[in-house]
């Protein structure tokens, strides 16, 4: 699978075409998803397992040379020796070797009935001799020993799984998960044989009788051995290359072995001593890999690197959630280890520093991908939060919300420009990776920016907080406007002046005054007519002069120098019918001006559960503030026909 993505990224990339490429198979065919195997057991041809058919090697200029054995490395001659065909010589050599079943060095692992667990042949042959069979013991609990297990129950065997450790997947799960998994096997009638080492298998008529160290032994049709793996790399050890302490080819973060002409992914490679078993990891790898073989054919340095970072699985295992994030439960020693256990589900959080480090899931987790972020980005988790998951069994709170990525795909995610989270996932699904990339390709967070933590979200990258220009403006003038407005709706208007030689005549003039009364009215009308450019600048495709946090910023200045005009020209006084109606209505769209500007100020500046209730609520009230515009030209020539016509 390494393989196939690798060349997958070498055609994405275009490096595929300025290579010639030869791929060496040992079986018998390409490329194929190993992840679902037990499919084969349930009638899927093994040709559907094909991760590409054979014409897409032939289209893409690789040759595919499968049932072909490679026996040597002659690295001094740069040739690959294999069997058949003699040999092919190389500039670069990729090792994608892969792993091969460990099998316990015990008497009687080759006794008819006796098989291991790995590839399609070996599926063929365990479900071909399951039809005579009744009963099948499965050597190993872990990840492939369940998925065997499983297998065997579906062809309605009467199946037992035998673990050494006393507890199932123990190199993934605590006691207190592994021991709900196994209440969960047993139940589907499965046989669970903890702390039990094989000693040998004997041969007993038809039967296949495993005998234990301490107990009795268990007789049974077939054995599938399935007690882990190993990586295959003697081809390296033969040819003197770097081995890791625990097998495996010796690279570095680029892929490179100790030969500056060999290279090593998936399975059979070891990073800083570190083995990888899991899909995910594999294929970064390859993608690292064919990143740097791209940059090498133009002449360019290799800056790719894979790192080893927190990895996170879900595995469907005997019909249960099996999920795994960050670091395994072995590695977190100086962890605290928090388990909440609950109706058909247990958890467990591993906090170093105020920090999730590690998860384990048995069972339904809904927020099993907010967790998976979490890790990723680093982050810390309130005791609050901490206290609540032993209770509860959840991090967050209901009313905290669902992440972006459980939105449905109809949801609104740039209420700018109308872009959805459907959308993003298929900008994400065809290339897009990185928040910048997804801007380009949908123009989400183009306009105000406020949506930039969601598409940091969406791919798995850490929430900012993001700078805006305007931004102080805009909160300055919004946080005025919302201390003014109520002001000047609830106040009573002072009395005119009695007589000319009264100092109050010196203002009040603006409002008996005919021309002044004029140019304070169109003065204000100005104003507001300035401010309405934010909505040419939103909404205008070619209209995109300047930064538009800017143009926010100025439209939030000059609603508040609206309520400043309309002091000019109204003297605090609403006056009546019409005009009570549009003075009403001015100030209600500038409150609700003013609750939106505040908004659209912070809720680029704050994250967590603050920063998502300000971007639920900030197109909610730039939506009420819209509607209530509406009314306001009407109402305004209306007074303009009645100052005039009266």
């Amino acid at each position: 699978m390494a393989t196939h993505a690798l060349l997958q990224r070498l055609r994405r990339n275009g490096a595929l075409e300025r290579l010639d490429v030869t791929v060496i198979g040992e079986e018998p065919r390409p490329c194929y998803d190993r992840v679902n195997l037990t499919s084969c057991f349930g009638g899927v041809p093994p040709d559907d397992l094909l991760l590409s058919p054979v014409e897409w090697y032939r289209e893409n200029g690789v040759r595919l040379r499968t049932g072909v054995r490679a026996t040597g490395i002659d690295r001094s001659r740069r040739a690959v020796s294999t069997d058949p065909h003699g040999e092919i010589r190389y500039d670069h050599l990729v090792l994608a070797t892969g792993s091969r079943p460990f099998v316990p060095p015990i008497d009687g692992v080759d006794l008819p009935g006796v098989f291991v667990y790995r590839t399609i042949d070996d599926i063929e042959a365990i479900r071909q001799h399951a039809g005579i069979c009744r009963t099948a013991a499965v050597l190993g609990g872990g990840l492939l020993g369940l998925e065997a297990g499983k297998a065997l129950y579906n062809l309605s065997l009467q199946a037992h799984v035998v673990e050494v450790a006393p507890g199932l997947m123990p190199r993934q799960l605590n006691a207190e998960a592994a021991d709900l998994l196994r209440e969960e096997v047993e139940s589907l009638g499965v046989s669970v044989h903890l702390l039990r080492r094989a000693s040998r298998l004997e041969q007993d008529g038809a039967k296949v009788v495993v005998h234990f160290a301490r107990h009795d032994p268990l007789s049974v049709d077939m054995v599938v051995i399935s007690a882990g793996i190993r990586p295959r790399d003697e081809l390296a050890r033969d040819a003197g290359l770097e081995v890791g302490e625990r097998g495996g080819v010796a690279v570095s973060g680029a892929l490179q072995t100790s030969d500056p002409r060999v290279w090593a992914v998936g399975e059979c490679a070891s990073v800083d001593n570190e083995l990888f078993g899991l899909v995910g990891p594999c294929y970064e790898m390859a993608e690292a890999l064919a990143d740097n073989l791209a940059a090498m054919t133009q002449g360019n340095p290799m800056s790719a690197r894979f790192h080893s970072g927190a990895s996170a699985s879900r595995l469907k295992l005997m019909g249960v959630d099996v999920s795994t994030l960050g670091k395994p439960i072995g590695e977190a020693a100086a962890a605290s280890v928090l388990v909440r256990r609950g109706d058909g589900y247990c958890r467990t959080l591993m906090v170093e520093r105020g920090r999730v480090v590690g998860a384990i899931g048995v069972g339904d987790w809904p927020e099993r991908e907010r967790l998976s972020g979490l890790i990723a980005a680093n982050r810390r988790v309130s005791q609050r939060q901490l206290r609540r998951f032993q209770r509860t069994g959840a991090v967050w709170s209901a009313s905290e919300g669902a992440s972006v990525m459980e939105w449905p795909a109809a949801a609104t995610v740039c209420s700018c420009l109308g872009v959805t989270r459907g959308d993003l996932t298929d900008a994400l699904q065809a290339g897009a990776g990185t928040p910048e990339q997804l801007a380009e390709s949908t123009g989400a967070s183009t306009v105000c920016g406020s949506c930039r933590n969601l598409l940091c979200a969406l791919c798995d990258q850490p929430e900012v907080a993001v700078g805006a220009k305007g931004r102080g403006a805009l909160l300055g003038a919004s946080v005025f406007a919302a201390l003014v407005t109520p002001v000047l709706m609830a106040y009573r208007p002072s009395r005119f002046a009695d007589t000319v030689q009264s100092a109050w005549r010196r203002v009040d003039f603006l409002w008996q005054d005919d021309v002044a009364k004029q140019v304070t009215g169109y003065t204000l009308l100005a104003i507001s007519l300035l401010a309405l450019l934010l909505s040419l600048r939103k909404r205008l495709t070619r209209f995109r002069l300047g930064d538009f946090n800017l143009w926010r910023g100025v439209h939030g200045v000059l609603g508040a120098g609206t309520l400043v005009g309309f002091v000019v020209h109204t003297g605090m006084s609403l006056g009546h019918n019409f005009t009570f109606a549009l003075g009403s209505a001015f100030l209600l769209l500038n409150l609700l001006g003013a609750a939106t500007g505040v908004a659209a100020s912070m809720e680029s500046r704050l994250t967590g559960r603050w920063g998502r209730s300000l971007r639920a609520w900030r197109p909610r009230l730039t939506r009420a503030h819209i509607w209530l515009f509406w009314p306001l030209p009407a109402l305004v020539l209306f007074h303009i026909i009645s100052v005039y016509y009266y």
